[in-house]
């Protein structure tokens, strides 16, 4: 892995050299370490190692152990291709999952890992009370098992699938929460993701002094971090918390700045969410032939990406009032806000489903 060569790659002797647990175990690490970069090869990695679990027999490592190992691979694999946005074919590796771990040592650990893994799935399935409530249980039993740090990770998890639910002042202690239990040294990304989405919250609920003061104090973890993603996120979000204090002149600034990081990114959808918020900018400053142009990028944009008909309707009637004389301009700000909640809502049942995927059947409870 260090001279970046692929399993592929490997003559049969070495992989007969690294054989066994240890063999499934790096392919699973492998898989998961493909999951910002590569879905298909994190799904690939996974299915080699559930493949391989086929090789080993109980009488050499035991039948329960065993057993815990294929659970935790087949969970892995579930993972993967609910990454790769194939939900159907994830519910079904987490239900072998949980099959497989009933037969085995009845792990804590490995009930926790897959009702972690779980918990996104049934989040992406747009069953947020159902992730929530099992991300309670989690982190409990994670407290139980003396790593509050995952408690932590757990009660991070659950503010943000809350967030999704429209439940922000809920999300904003489940978040507080988990910071104070996490180690920030064992996993450094997630302080910065978990204070982001915080400061996201306090600016969904109205909380602009707030959400500035703490974005001050935080701003540091985007330039540590040192991703040029991140930092446009960082841009976007000041942007957005400047529109609230009616800052317009630094919000355009950090709004046009994050909607051309986004283009420079190649990533068209969130150039056009940044666009919504800079286009409630340029209304509030009176500047509507402006708010009317970016309607019409928009609108390209969507159409192309195949957004669902009812935004490109409410957006189409948007771009029509802002340049009629009898629609004030908070009404106008209003047409903008309803594009913006109608695109969350899809956000909230992820794009997989907006083309026609089926969620599949459920994987059985976790906890009972």
């Amino acid at each position: 892995m260090a001279g970046g060569r692929r399993f592929e790659d490997l003559r049969p002797a070495a992989l007969t050299r690294l054989g066994g647990f240890a063999r499934v175990e790096m392919l699973l690490e492998a898989s998961r370490a493909q999951r910002y970069t590569s879905p298909a090869k994190m799904v690939r990695l996974a299915e080699l190692a559930v493949c391989e679990l086929r090789r080993l027999a109980g009488r050499s490592y035991g039948s329960e152990p065993l057993a815990d190992l294929r659970a935790l691979a087949w969970a892995e694999l579930g993972n993967s291709h609910r990454v790769a946005d194939n939900l159907p074919a994830a519910s079904s590796c987490l239900a072998h999952a949980v099959r497989s771990a009933r037969r085995g040592t009845g792990s804590d650990w490995v009930t926790a890992r897959l009702a972690d893994l779980t918990a996104s799935l049934w989040a992406d399935q747009g069953r947020f009370a159902d992730a929530i409530e099992a991300l309670e249980r989690l982190a409990i039993l994670y407290r139980e098992l003396g790593d509050t740090h995952l408690a932590g990770r757990a009660l991070i998890s659950r503010g943000i699938f809350l967030g999704h639910d429209n439940q922000h002042r809920r999300a904003i202690v489940s978040l507080t929460t988990g910071l104070s239990l996490v180690d920030v040294e064992r996993e450094p990304g997630l302080q910065l993701s978990a204070m982001h989405d915080l400061v996201s919250m306090l600016v969904f609920i109205g909380q602009y002094r707030e959400a500035r003061l703490l974005l001050w104090q935080v701003q540091h973890l985007h330039h540590r971090d040192g991703s040029p993603l991140n930092l446009v996120r960082l841009q976007w979000l000041w942007g957005r918390v400047y529109s609230g204090l009616e800052n317009f002149a630094r919000a355009e600034k950090e709004l046009y700045a994050a909607r051309a990081g986004m283009a420079d990114a190649g990533k068209p959808y969130h150039q056009a969410l940044v666009s919504l918020d800079l286009a409630e900018v340029y209304v509030r400053q009176g500047r509507r032939p402006e708010a009317r142009a970016l309607a019409s990028e928009m609108l390209v944009t969507f159409r192309r990406l195949g957004i669902a008909r009812e935004i490109i309707a409410v957006l189409l009637l948007t771009r029509e009032r802002c340049m009629d004389p009898h629609v004030g301009a908070e009404a106008l700000c209003l047409c903008f806000r309803e594009v913006a909640v109608l695109v969350a809502e899809l956000d909230r049942v992820p794009t997989r489903r907006r083309r026609g995927a089926k969620s599949g059947s459920y994987p059985p409870a976790l906890f009972v």
